[in-house]
């Protein structure tokens, strides 16, 4: 964002930036940390021929949100629809050659303070938009038209309002205490009836949540709560057959039919298991990233790595390691331990096994820390010096400090 001179470029507070394109248009939604929202078009911006000339339209200040807008959308190309969700609990539809708002929610409050929406989608041509709370209720706003963006949608819109299902779920109350702070929200844009998809942080559990008619609820629960809380999430959505594909923290994929039959009962007892399931690390990290595109499924852990394997039989074809190199610097040495922010040495350090035993002294091969840092093996602290270890250079001699 360059230096912040706000007579040369923007200011460095922009909370969420959204690129979308128009035919040959390129479209850039800005939300701002103030809770204004801008929009930057540049057409022919393809054209290799001629410079591209940018144009910034900003709302006007009676619009904006009342705190920072936290997430914002592109309606599809024919619509001319953008949204925004902001701090202050609101929900605004915009008309996006204008940016003028057109219709905005009530503000959301938790005793005094405002229930920020961190989430939004919504599916056009199904005239709904969805909203995910900061406390986990979800809100569905049906009722639009998006063809006509000068309606008054005050008399039109209908509100539906759903708890949190990782709370209104569960039966045991200790998982009332865990955080479950919002992981994913996808609209199905082929439903017949409003239909999302929608997960939850430390929940084992995704959510297919239905409106129908005569805004009744469907919940359906998907997961598998042997294989603990789910790390990522991907939704495929098509007309004829749509599923998800789920990893977990243990390096295992899952896949889950998205149309399966919601259970007579309802309940964690009930929940749909996925129709096939295979480890994609075998180092045990986490999956943090999938992608699949009908040919490959690509999957990315917490140790850097990437997997590669074929899109309908998940046959393993290639793996990359880490693309970025370990730094060698203070603290990059060996892995931190959880306790004190210092080095387990009871642990399998990123430079080998460290041998720790109730032992005396330790050598940690390849250990690039200053030696004034203090390390742990099981539990005691130690007082580690530099010194040469034969075949495998600079280590590190430890000894148990008095």
């Amino acid at each position: 964002m360059g230096i912040g001179n706000p007579n040369a470029e923007f200011t460095p507070n922009i909370s969420v930036c959204v690129v979308g394109s128009d035919g040959g248009t390129a479209r850039v939604l800005w939300g701002f940390q103030n809770g204004e929202v801008a929009v930057m078009t540049a057409p022919r911006a393809m054209d290799p021929g001629r410079r591209t000339s940018a144009e910034l339209v900003r709302c006007d200040v009676s619009e904006e949100h009342e705190g920072a807008v936290l997430d914002a959308l592109w309606g599809d190309g024919s619509s001319g629809v953008m949204i925004t969700a902001g701090a202050d609990g609101r929900v605004k539809v915009w008309d996006a050659k204008r940016v003028r708002c057109v219709w905005s929610s009530e503000k959301r409050l938790r005793g005094l303070i405002p229930d920020a929406c961190v989430k939004v989608t919504a599916a056009m041509p199904r005239g709904y938009v969805v909203g995910i709370l900061k406390s986990g209720e979800i809100v569905f706003w049906t009722g639009f038209d998006l063809q006509a963006l000068a309606v008054d949608y005050t008399a039109l819109v209908q509100e539906v309002r759903i708890p949190c299902p990782a709370f209104s779920q569960s039966k045991d109350d200790s998982n009332q205490d865990v955080v479950h702070d919002i992981m994913s929200l996808s609209s199905d844009p082929h439903a017949s009836s409003p239909t999302i998809l929608v997960s939850y942080q430390n929940d084992p559990y995704f959510y297919r949540i239905r409106i129908l008619q005569n805004n009744s609820i469907e919940i359906t629960l998907f997961g598998d709560p042997q294989f603990g809380p789910i790390s990522a999430i991907t939704p495929f959505f098509s007309t004829n057959s749509s599923f998800v594909l789920t990893g977990d923290y243990i390096g295992c994929v899952s896949v889950y039919d998205w149309h399966a039959s919601t259970p007579s009962t309802i309940g964690i007892s009930n929940s749909i298991y996925p129709v096939k399931k295979f480890e994609a690390h075998e180092d045990g990290a986490s999956v943090t990233a999938l992608f699949w595109n009908g040919v490959t499924l690509i999957t990315g852990s917490g140790h850097g790595t990437t997997h590669v394997r074929d899109g309908l039989t998940f046959e393993h074809l290639r793996s990359f390691a880490s693309p970025t190199p370990r730094i060698r610097g203070r603290g990059h040495g060996i892995h931190m331990g959880e306790r004190g922010g210092l080095p387990d040495f009871g642990r399998t350090g990123e430079r080998g096994a460290v041998g720790c035993s109730g032992g005396q002294s330790v050598s940690v091969a390849g250990g690039s820390s200053p030696p004034e840092w203090i390390w742990r093996c099981e539990g005691k602290a130690l007082s580690c010096k530099r010194g040469q270890q034969e075949d495998k250079g600079e280590a590190y001699c430890c000894e148990v400090s008095s």
